[in-house]
């Protein structure tokens, strides 16, 4: 038996808005009406917006939208809806709606993945992304470092000097990083 399929386009897809075409195909041989349809996608829907549709319900990345009311997909027949969220669009596969299904009462029908509309890698505005300067990854930071070439061996035991209760998981996290070396906290 055939199952329905569920397509999507995408519209919109900026940094802070999403919009979708969610376009539900009845491929199979009984007519759709009565339906809720189920996704999971990580974007939450502004409710406002939907056209030709509601959303009944939305609990984190689990989305149930319901056409019309009286609204039924015949054989061949398609049910589209237009979504939109105020939040970043969608830039990997795994953000689209997955897991789609039907539920029809207390009966759960499984719905295949169509075809997708969405800007693939080669398509994207991938930006230059700008990095801050590197700083030392060394708490509590240096009041300066010098840059310089070579390397920077660890004697087989290394003492430090610490004052505090609270630097005794940097050392414990340290010792695991580099278990030949024997670690010891000076006494002052």
């Amino acid at each position: 038996m055939s199952k329905p399929k569920l397509h999507f386009d995408v519209l919109n897809s900026a940094d802070d808005s999403l919009k979708l075409n969610i376009v539900l195909e009845n491929s199979t041989d009984t007519e759709l009406k009565d339906f809720v349809l189920c996704f999971d996608m990580p974007r939450f829907i502004d409710k406002q917006t939907v056209v030709n549709g509601h959303v009944t319900s939305q609990v984190g990345s689990h989305i149930e939208m319901a056409p019309p009311v009286n609204t039924a997909i015949g054989k061949g027949e398609r049910w589209q809806t237009t979504i939109e969220s105020q939040t970043c669009g969608l830039f990997n596969l795994s953000e689209r709606p997955n897991h789609p299904y039907l539920r029809l009462g207390e009966t759960i029908v499984d719905v295949e993945m169509g075809t997708h509309k969405m800007s693939q890698p080669e398509d994207l505005d991938l930006r230059v992304l700008t990095l801050p300067a590197a700083s030392s990854g060394v708490i509590p930071q240096p009041q300066s470092i010098e840059p310089a070439e070579g390397e920077f061996r660890l004697a087989n035991q290394v003492t430090f000097n610490a004052e505090w209760p609270e630097t005794r998981n940097a050392i414990d996290w340290f010792s695991n990083q580099f278990p030949e070396v024997t670690f010891a906290k000076s006494r002052r």
